[in-house]
C-alpha cells in the first residue's frame, strides 16, 4: 500500500510539472507571436503604411502657403510617422530661407500639417561689396547693395555668406562668432545699442553705438569690464555730444578712457 501511495504521489507531482512546462512554453510561444506582429506592424507602419498624400503648411507672414506647399512637395510618399522635423527645416530653409522654425500636425492616416514660423534679419555682415542679413542663429537670409537700417553692421574679414546656408567663418585663429556674440550680449546687458561691429586682425574690436560714439576697445581681453566703463563713461559725457571714445589701454590696473568730441559718421 505504501508503494501504491508513492507511486501515485509521484505520478501526479510529474504530472503536475509536465502541465506547468506546458504551460510555460505555451505562454512564450504566444509571446513571441506578439512580439512578431508587433515587430511587423511597426515594419509596416514605417515602410508601406501612412504614406504622406496631403500637405499643408501655414504661419509665415513672408512666404504664402502655395510657396511653402510647393517645396514640401517633396515630402509626399514618405512616411507619416517617420517624417523629420528638423530635415524638412533644412530643406524649407535651403530655398525659402526666411524660414525659422517648423512644427508638424501629423492627422492620421496620410495628412501632414505644417505650421512655420519666420526668422528675423538680426545682423547684417559685410562681404566684399554686398551686405548679407542673418538670423539669430547665424542663417544667412538676403543680401543688399546697401546696409539695411537698423540692423548691427558687422564688418570682419574671412566670412563666407550664401544665402540658405550658415555664415561661414574661415579664420582659424580668431573665433570670430563668440568674439561678436560676447561683445553683443555684452552690450545689450548694459542697455547700449550697437550700429556696428569690426572685428580686426587680431581680435581688435571697434563699435559704434548709441548712434554717436564710435569704441576702440582694443583686444577682448577685459570687455566686459570694458563695456561696464564705457557705460559710466556715456553717462558723464553731454547727451547730443558724439565722438570717439578709446578703451583700447584699459585693464585692470588702467582703468581709465578718454573721449574726444567730433563729428562722426
Amino acid at each position: 500500500m505504501k508503494d501504491n501511495y508513492q507511486n501515485d504521489d509521484f505520478l501526479r507531482k510529474r504530472n503536475e510539472r509536465q502541465k506547468k512546462i506546458k504551460k510555460r512554453r505555451a505562454k512564450i510561444v504566444v509571446s513571441v507571436i506578439l512580439i512578431l506582429l508587433i515587430g511587423v506592424g511597426i515594419v509596416l507602419s514605417v515602410t508601406v503604411l501612412f504614406p504622406i498624400k496631403n500637405i499643408e503648411v501655414k504661419g509665415s507672414k513672408i512666404y504664402s502657403s502655395a510657396q511653402l506647399k510647393l517645396v514640401c512637395e517633396e515630402l509626399k510618399g514618405k512616411n507619416l510617422i517617420i517624417a523629420s522635423e528638423e530635415d524638412t527645416l533644412g530643406m524649407l530653409r535651403s530655398k525659402l530661407p526666411y524660414v525659422s522654425t517648423v512644427k508638424f500636425e501629423r492627422s492620421l492616416p496620410d495628412t501632414l500639417n505644417i505650421k512655420v514660423t519666420d526668422a528675423k534679419e538680426y545682423a547684417c555682415y559685410q562681404v566684399a561689396q554686398r551686405y548679407y542679413t542673418v538670423s539669430n542663429d547665424g542663417w544667412v537670409l538676403n543680401s543688399y547693395a546697401e546696409p539695411p537700417k537698423d540692423i548691427i553692421l558687422i564688418i570682419c574679414d574671412k566670412v563666407k555668406c550664401k544665402i540658405g546656408t550658415k555664415i561661414e567663418f574661415t579664420d582659424k585663429e580668431l573665433d570670430l562668432e563668440s568674439i561678436k556674440t560676447q561683445i553683443i550680449e555684452s552690450l545689450s546687458k548694459n542697455n547700449i545699442s550697437v550700429n556696428y561691429l569690426q572685428i580686426k586682425g587680431e581680435g581688435f574690436v571697434e563699435a559704434k553705438v548709441e548712434g554717436r560714439f564710435i569704441v576702440d576697445f582694443g583686444q577682448m581681453a577685459d570687455i566686459d569690464s570694458k563695456i561696464k566703463h564705457l557705460s559710466t563713461m556715456m553717462e558723464e559725457i553731454d547727451k547730443n555730444a558724439t565722438g570717439r571714445i578709446n578703451l583700447s589701454m584699459w585693464n585692470g590696473q588702467n582703468k581709465q578712457g578718454s573721449f574726444v568730441q567730433s563729428d562722426i559718421k
